[in-house]
């Protein structure tokens, strides 16, 4: 799983241009040139063209931005949309993975694939914002500042999750010739509707973005106050650490692993390679973790390029010891340290992949392979699963 990027900026062509209205969006640095809202007017209008760009891309809405542009209108809805378009796809392949026969990838419908584009138009379009005011500053840029509410989707989500990996685990355990990957796409679909339908919002906030202008005399919006803004409209933050997108047959190559050093608390439980930590939620011992070798290999994958200079495989076992739901240690229950450098997955074909364990269903075998540096003699491997209250950090040798 890719994590999202907003499009590196937005840029608005400011009053008294030759050029009426221009609105350039970077994407993989490559401009793009669209017309943008507000911008045709005798005095730049830095509320309107936030507003209006917003509602094209986030809403499908483009009335305010064709009637700002005038006698461009076509040519402004069209070129925005054309941003629309790509957020959408970039949100479809944040819950998808991969569709195609790379590592990690997976065959899905187009009717799934639109199924879920649809989706991500009904998210986009619940979001709440307005812009509050746009004050200009000394460096002849402009703060604008919204009025947002965070649609709070993954949380809600977060409570549908186990019942619909039990979903999951039953239809595909049962029901012969089940293509897994499409089955598990389908079942997640479903939650993340149902988590819509009910997903309330939090309390009202600010944010602010900046509109300052570029020698060419465009006026930016920058990336970071984009991501800033969407942050403040969707709870991102909680599928980024790992409690969603953990498709059972791709979960090891479709995570988006964390890359921050996790810190050491007293719950934490300190073990060594080969010992059965016992796993808890709400005092309840769930599960038992181990890690069972940590192994450097000379296997490389014709489709990572990352070509790190040592590779090690942590292969571990899991078993759901007493919960009713089912468990799953992928990808984003981890992070391996080298020091105070976190390193990154590797992926290698032969490894094995994580599967749901159900309790009283015996023993689950996974393996995962990081990057690590040639002189690395030692790693930690953080444990933090989000569905069990037991963090362990285990210290393994490499040689």
């Amino acid at each position: 799983m890719k994590k999202w990027k907003v499009p590196a900026g937005i840029s608005f062509n400011p009053a008294g241009s030759r050029k009426r209205g221009i609105l350039a969006l970077l994407l993989a640095a490559v401009p793009l040139t669209v017309f943008a809202a507000g911008c045709s007017k005798k005095d730049f209008d830095a509320s309107a063209c936030a507003s209006a760009c917003l509602d094209s891309i986030l809403k499908g809405d483009d009335t305010a931005a064709r009637q700002l542009a005038e006698d461009q209108a076509d040519d402004q809805a069209e070129l925005l949309a054309s941003v629309r378009s790509q957020l959408l796809s970039e949100r479809v392949s944040l819950s998808l993975g991969d569709n195609g026969d790379g590592p990690g990838g997976v065959q899905l419908s187009p009717e799934l694939e639109q199924n879920y584009t649809t989706l991500w138009e009904d998210i986009f379009a619940k979001t709440d914002y307005s812009v509050s005011s746009a004050e200009k500053a000394d460096d002849d840029s402009y703060q604008v500042t919204l009025s947002t509410k965070q649609l709070e989707l993954y949380g809600t989500l977060q409570e549908l999750l186990p019942e619909k990996l039990q979903e999951y685990s039953e239809a595909s355990g049962t029901a012969e010739g089940t293509d897994d990957s499409g089955l598990y796409a389908s079942t997640m679909l479903e939650a993340y509707q149902e988590a819509l339908g009910s997903a309330s919002y939090g309390e009202e906030a600010s944010a602010e973005i900046t509109l300052s202008r570029t020698e060419d005399q465009l006026w930016t919006i920058d990336s970071e106050d984009m991501n800033t803004l969407l942050e403040s409209l969707l709870d991102l933050s909680v599928m980024e650490n790992g409690l969603f997108n953990v498709d059972p047959e791709n979960a090891q190559t479709e995570a988006t692993p964390n890359t921050t050093v996790p810190e050491t608390t007293g719950d934490t439980v300190s073990a060594a390679v080969g010992d059965t930590v016992s796993m808890e939620k709400d005092g309840s011992v769930l599960a038992e973790f181990s890690v069972d070798s940590v192994e450097v290999t000379d296997a490389r994958s014709p489709y990572d390029t990352s070509n790190p200079e040592k590779v090690v495989v942590i292969t571990y076992t899991y078993t759901n010891t007493g919960s009713e739901d089912p468990l799953l240690f992928d990808e984003m229950s981890f992070t391996v340290t080298d020091g105070d450098t976190v390193c990154s997955p590797y992926y290698l074909d032969d490894l094995q992949t994580a599967d749901i364990a159900q309790q009283g269903q015996g023993t689950v075998t996974a393996s995962l392979a990081y990057g690590v540096s040639s002189g690395c003699t030692g790693i930690t491997i953080h444990v933090n699963n989000p569905q069990l209250d037991t963090p362990v950090a285990i210290e393994a040798s490499v040689s």
